[in-house]
């Protein structure tokens, strides 16, 4: 692994003999700096370039001055989340509490340590740090996505497609059983002020009982950007239709509204290439909005289907496997 693949970590402990051990057990896996307390650990992440920042963050709890628990406390206001572990020699379950509560710590390891438990430990605490980070991204993309004016933040939105193309061999599926009636009833009241603004009629047509496992974090998005898209289109005082229908393998998923030209369907199933048109108010609509729904569906097991032609109007539509 060339150093540029490497992951930073930093080590702390205020016993050189201890600091060479573990720097001699990492090296081959990590770019290490060493540092022999407190203090000099955040030193070297004041140091440190935003873009290259501790990816893993190994400390000695029982330091001269300041202590591991206090350490991370401090690194976790300052950087956020880090695969964080605090190795301690004594049996001092109140400072572990406080840590792993205030300093979102991974794990901890008492002293003398073996080393191979040590590093898969390590490694451990990385495979839940990325999928933190991917949670959080989901999470930023839900807010990005939630509301009428995403289209405004295409730009950001061109960001997420390469962010979801690189991380989609560790993105972590969180299914969870609803009813999916009631959650797109939620959302939709979220776009009721902007309908009537426009004067679009908004139906929702009721499945009661329709319990599905989803990732919310997946759905949710999706039907946000379907629910802004179909405003966008429509024309003043026209009609949305937003339907479930619960069949005995799977649900479906369908938002009729005005039509889009029909050569772009194909283009879009495939993920080929953006597409939009402009608003019907003039708005600005996102190149990269059907995009992104049809890679989150993909990760759903699903996809983007679309039935279209500029009189009848279009049907967007997608299944949730049962």
């Amino acid at each position: 692994m060339s150093k540029k693949e490497k992951l930073n970590m930093l080590i702390v402990d205020d016993e050189v003999d201890i600091l060479k051990s573990l720097k001699r057990l990492f090296r081959r896996d990590f770019n290490i700096t060493l540092a022999s307390s407190g203090e000099e650990a955040l030193t070297c992440i004041a140091d440190q370039d935003a873009s290259s920042c501790f990816d893993v963050i190994l400390t000695d709890q029982r330091m001269k001055g300041m202590q591991g628990a206090d350490l991370l406390k401090k690194v976790y206001a300052i950087c956020g989340e880090t695969a964080s572990i605090i190795v301690t020699g004594y049996s001092d379950m109140p400072s572990m509490i406080k840590a792993i509560n205030e300093g979102r710590v991974y794990g901890y390891m008492s002293k003398p340590w073996e080393p191979e438990q040590l590093k898969q430990m390590v490694f451990d605490s990385i495979k839940r740090l990325k999928s933190v980070r991917v949670k959080e991204e989901f999470v930023k993309y839900k807010e990005l996505m939630t509301g009428i004016n995403y289209w405004l933040t295409k730009t950001s939105l061109a960001c997420y497609v390469a962010y979801f193309e690189l991380n989609e061999k560790i993105r972590d599926i969180q299914l969870k059983t609803i009813d999916l009636s009631e959650h797109i009833d939620k959302l939709c009241s979220d776009f009721k002020t902007y309908a009537v603004q426009k004067e679009i009629d908004l139906i929702n047509e009721p499945c009661h009982n329709c319990l599905v496992p989803i990732d919310c974090s997946i759905i949710t998005p999706v039907l946000s950007s379907l629910f802004a898209n179909a405003l966008n289109d429509t024309e003043p005082k026209g009609k949305i239709v937003i339907r479930i229908l619960d069949k005995k393998t799977h649900v479906r998923v369908e938002i009729q509204n005005i039509g889009i030209e029909s050569d772009l369907h194909q283009p879009i199933a495939n993920q080929t290439i953006p597409a939009c048109r402009p608003g019907t108010e003039n708005e600005s609509g996102s190149d990269y909005g059907l995009l992104i729904v049809s890679k989150l569906l993909k990760w759903h097991n699903s996809c983007l289907d679309i039935k279209s032609n500029e009189k009848s109007g279009s049907l967007f539509g997608f299944n949730i496997q049962k």
